[in-house]
């Protein structure tokens, strides 16, 4: 169960150019199954924002070419356990950009 969570795109488009900003946040939570003995053992995800980024250009009818920046600004997952100072994973997946062309015949 994540108790909040925001997701918003925002794109323009303009005769040949396209152009889209979205954005993903989750709240913290715990995850997996709650351990009610121990509830010092119980992993939680700190919260984060994904944010994305991408545009395109119609070279002409049949040709477009587009490029994307996913996390755009590096947000890492941060897990912990029991209490926020007991840090028990820290993933940083990185920033990804991708490069495409597209025709049609």
């Amino acid at each position: 169960f994540i108790p909040r969570t925001i997701n918003y795109t925002i794109s323009w488009d303009y005769k040949k150019v396209s152009l889209s900003w979205n954005s993903n946040y989750n709240a913290e939570s715990i995850r997996g199954a709650a351990n009610i003995a121990q509830p010092s053992r119980d992993r939680y995800m700190r919260a984060r924002e994904i944010v994305n980024a991408s545009a395109r250009y119609h070279f002409r009818p049949n040709l477009t070419f587009s490029v994307g920046v996913y996390n755009v600004f590096n947000a890492p997952q941060v897990y912990y356990r029991g209490n926020r100072d007991q840090m028990a994973t820290f993933l940083m997946q990185g920033t990804t950009m991708t490069f495409g062309l597209e025709g049609r015949f």
